[in-house]
């Protein structure tokens, strides 16, 4: 039994160590899985960041995922990737410095030499105190090495350069390097009880003296605290020093001009406000101190890196006022570093490259580097840099000597540039195409070569600038100083016939031409043509007035008419838009109606837009009607006798009980219990399906289903619900209201019963955006941002689509201030965008239809066979003409005279007497050929 039990215990043993084998075997094979699902992700990121260097984004996830698993060979090369892409930060640069501590052998002067490195390369990327502090503080613990000393003294002398007239900071340095200098004055002292040598004590009087002329430096600088060093110094020197003494007065008073500056940026936290520093480099500015201009310039740039007006505004200072190569080129490296996006920054960099006489290979290197990885979002940023660059290739030319390697290069340039630009925004990049003007100038002027630059000003033509007389008078005039007289005519002769914002004015250059130029015979024919043109100008002025009157007439029903049917004026019986005595064949073409202010405030400068018209969805006419008991189709007789129209929609009952039946349609009727964990998506496009909102959503929580709302068709009706696993997710999801959506802005409201009855546009004057339309269907909203752009900041910009997202020529632009919204109305109204003059004038979106189940007051004229004619809400309804035959129409009389004393309400319901017609239908029942006899009055 003994052998029996502990063969039992062997073999428990056995099994415990099997079991223990497994699990080490298992927990190694998860581990193993684990490194190698983090490998990937490291290695995904890693392409992501070398295919997209410039998502700021990507590169901090890779750096955070190779320091948290201790990937230490491939953290560092996320981080000099990043860097050779943005500068770093402070917060970045300490992690990377203290990795490299902890990693590096220190003691090693080879790996103490690359801590260094990293110290120097930091403190060029931003100024920062507390990285100077720690780099004299590495510095400090390599002071054994031979000339250690030296070395930190060095290093403690550029931090004081940098940093040292930080009024706020500085003086944490300055206490540094005196400390460090005490330390070395402790270390030449003798023991206690000691005599020194006359070596030593001349070491000791130098050090000492050493420490004096650092209180002293300080002290001429406005720095927080400095009362308290000049105490410190006084008990250091055991003696007054008058001059000192004076200059410190001086300081503090300084100091005291500077403490509202530097209070209102410490109000701001970590992050002062850039208006602070902005108010702060003005008063510097002011008081003309390169030092401490450059300082406050430094320190602004520090916490507000990404605004390129500030760095444009300092590298202006430094180039009308420093003018030193080695600080201005490094200066302009860190710019476009922090702003690459900034096109006004690359081309003062090209400029500065070209003044101080860099090598034509840097220049052409930094502006490739400038065209292809600097980010720019616009045509007309392009537009910029390539000019810059053709300014400097047209100066580079030597045109008194040989220059015809550097021209055959400019000339090679050109058409680069214009192709590039062409491909850009539609076309729309250089809306007046100022690239081939600039080359046609230059062919004509410095090459002589006016053939060429014909050809230029033909191409120009052809791209749609023929229509404006602005571009006719300077292609004239540069014919008049290079050319000959008879281009120039022909040049006047198409200008005429193809000119149409201002062709009056064409044609009076074409006079003054001639009179200053011709024969008496030319003068003559310029007139003859001219008068011709004039004519046919008037005459089709007259036609599109006419035009718009009856446009205006027939979108304006609900105006009182006169005598037969004439529209009446309110003012004199004149219309608006017509000739001076009232008629319309003497109104210009294209000429607007005065601009009244509508109620706006605006001002007669500012018109406001109508209704857009078309197939837009604000406005849908009611259900067509028929009358119940009518005649059958076809039936063209009068109607039966005692016959009275009662209106009924045309809607299948069958079809109005489905709908009751299903408010939603796809047959959906939404669940009011998951209101809580539900978001309702609206005006989104209706190309927009489940998958694509999951992807929108999917950041903010589990997402339960997506129901997209569709017609009985099955397509989308442009709202959804979005269903989430949890309250906090559907309260996240609401943060993403009016984000873009394929260039859309979605609405993202809770659900409830109203999720979809209220219309999210505001139906108010909205006086800082723009409403256009007779836009080109091609144009985008990339190319309106470039036009706009031109006259303020440009916010957001709409496009308004179809259904099936086909463009219909309207657009909204929404700018950052009214008062830029106001200048781009008057500058861009009526310019031409292609072969379209649109129409800008400030928005006020016309009043949507009521919601579902909201009764709207609107009263019905039924007629024979017609329609419900709409007349509450959007004005009188057009004239209704009766289909009943003449010969079948009762005549009314007029009623009896009352008396005066008759109330009102009786004369209302007192019914007009009819007279007795023998042509009245008659009270037997009639037959088809009965009626037709009646209508023919046999």
């Amino acid at each position: 039994m003994a052998d029996v039990s502990k063969t039992n215990e062997f073999d428990k043993e056995d099994m415990e160590v099997n079991s223990e084998s497994e699990e080490s075997s298992s927990s190694s094979d998860d581990a193993d899985d684990g490194d190698d699902e983090i490998h990937n992700e490291i290695v995904n990121l890693e392409a992501e960041v070398k295919h997209s260097p410039f998502i700021y984004n990507k590169h901090i996830e890779l750096i955070k995922l190779c320091s948290k698993h201790g990937e230490f060979e491939k953290l560092r090369d996320a981080r000099e990737r990043m860097h050779e892409t943005f500068p770093l930060d402070e917060t970045l640069w300490q992690e990377w410095i203290q990795d490299e501590i902890k990693f590096l052998d220190v003691n090693s002067q080879e790996d103490r030499a690359k801590v260094e490195n990293l110290f120097e390369r930091c403190v060029q990327d931003y100024m920062s105190v507390p990285l100077w502090l720690e780099y004299v503080q590495f510095s400090i613990g390599g002071m054994a090495a031979e000339g250690g000393i030296e070395k930190v003294r060095h290093v403690f002398e550029k931090a004081i350069t940098a940093v040292g007239i930080h009024a706020s900071k500085g003086s944490n340095i300055w206490e540094a390097y005196r400390e460090f200098e005490n330390a070395v004055l402790a270390g030449l002292q003798p023991e206690l009880g000691g005599i020194p040598s006359k070596a030593q004590q001349e070491e000791v009087d130098t050090q000492i003296n050493r420490i004096t002329a650092i209180f002293k430096r300080q002290l001429q600088i406005p720095l927080f605290d400095m009362e308290q060093t000049y105490e410190e110094y006084k008990e250091w020197a055991e003696e007054e020093d008058k001059h000192l003494e004076e200059v410190y007065k001086r300081k503090k008073e300084k100091l005291k001009a500077l403490v509202p500056y530097e209070n209102e940026l410490l109000k701001g936290g970590s992050k002062p406000s850039y208006e602070g520093y902005l108010s702060y480099i003005d008063y510097e500015l002011s008081e003309k101190e390169p030092a401490r201009i450059q300082n406050i310039f430094e320190r602004a740039i520090k916490d507000h890196c990404l605004q390129p007006d500030l760095w444009v505004r300092y590298l202006k200072y430094l180039d009308e006022h420093i003018k030193i190569k080695s600080i201005i080129m490094p200066l302009y490296e860190r710019a476009v570093r922090n702003c690459p996006w900034s096109v006004e920054i690359w081309s003062r960099y090209i400029r500065v490259m070209e003044r101080h006489h860099e090598p034509h290979k840097v220049i052409v290197a930094l502006f490739d580097k400038a065209l292809n990885s600097a980010g720019f979002t616009q045509g007309s940023d392009f537009l910029q840099i390539w000019m810059a660059y053709l300014d400097y290739l047209r100066r580079r030319v030597d045109w008194q000597g040989d220059h015809d390697e550097s021209l055959q290069l400019l000339r090679k340039t050109f058409p680069l540039a214009i192709d590039h630009v062409l491909s850009l925004d539609g076309g729309l990049a250089d809306p007046t195409a100022s690239l081939q003007r600039f080359w046609a100038s230059i062919e004509a002027r410095h090459c002589k070569d006016m053939v060429k630059a014909r050809e230029i000003w033909h191409e120009i033509m052809a791209q749609g600038h023929a229509t404006q007389s602005q571009t006719w008078i300077e292609f004239l005039n540069l014919e008049r100083a290079h050319g000959d007289a008879q281009h120039c005519r022909k040049i006047l002769g198409r200008a005429i016939n193809s000119v149409t914002d201002w062709p009056e004015t064409m044609c009076e250059v074409y006079i003054n031409y001639e009179r200053e130029e011709g024969t008496l015979e030319d003068y003559d024919m310029a007139v003859s043509k001219v008068e011709a043109r004039l004519k046919h100008i008037n005459e089709r002025r007259a036609k599109e007035a006419e035009k718009e009157a009856l446009a205006m007439l027939s979108k304006r029903p609900d105006k009182k008419a006169g005598k037969k049917g004439q529209p009446q004026s309110k003012a004199g019986g004149k219309q608006q838009g017509t000739g001076p005595n009232g008629d319309m064949k003497n109104a210009p073409m294209g000429l607007k109606r005065k601009r009244e202010d509508n109620g706006t405030g605006m001002g007669e400068n500012f018109k406001v837009p109508s209704a857009p018209s078309g197939n837009s969805d604000a406005f849908k006419p009611p259900a067509p009607v028929k009358a119940k008991g009518a005649p059958p189709p076809g039936f063209k007789g009068p109607p039966p006798p005692g016959y009275q129209p009662k209106m009924e929609t045309d809607e299948p009952p069958q079809k109005k009980a489905k709908e009751e039946a299903e408010p939603e349609s796809g047959g959906y009727q939404h669940d009011a219990a998951k209101d809580l964990v539900t978001v309702f998506v609206s005006n989104i496009l209706f190309r927009i399906h489940e998958d694509m909102l999951k992807e929108v959503f999917s950041p903010c929580g589990d997402i339960a289903e997506v129901r997209l709302v569709k017609s009985v068709k099955g397509m989308s009706k442009g709202y959804a619900y979005v269903e989430f696993t949890s309250q906090a997710a559907a309260s996240k999801a609401l943060t993403l209201d009016r984000q873009p959506v394929e260039g859309r802005p979605m609405y993202v409201s809770p659900c409830s019963e109203k999720r979809s009855k209220d219309f999210r546009f505001s139906t108010d004057l909205e006086k800082n955006k723009l409403f256009v339309k007779n836009l080109p269907y091609t144009c985008t909203r990339e190319a309106l941002e470039t036009i706009f752009g031109q006259h303020g900041k440009v916010k957001h910009v709409r496009m308004v689509t179809y259904k099936n997202g086909a463009p219909k020529g309207l657009a909204y632009v929404e700018f950052e201030t009214e008062q830029e919204a106001s200048a781009a109305v008057m500058k861009t109204d009526g310019l031409l965008v292609g072969e379209h003059e649109i129409s800008v004038a400030i928005s006020q979106p016309p009043p949507r239809r009521a919601p579902q189940g909201q009764k709207v007051e609107t009263s019905y004229t039924p007629t024979l066979g017609g329609g419900k004619r709409e007349t509450a809400g959007r004005g009188k309804s057009h004239t209704v003409v009766s289909l009943l035959p003449r010969a079948l129409q009762k005549k009314q009389e007029p009623a009896k005279p009352r008396m005066r004393t008759e109330p009102a309400e009786q004369k209302m319901e007192q019914d007009p007497v009819e007279p007795k017609d023998e042509r009245q239908t008659p009270a037997t029942k009639m037959s088809n050929a009965d009626f037709r006899n009646l209508l023919l009055k046999k």
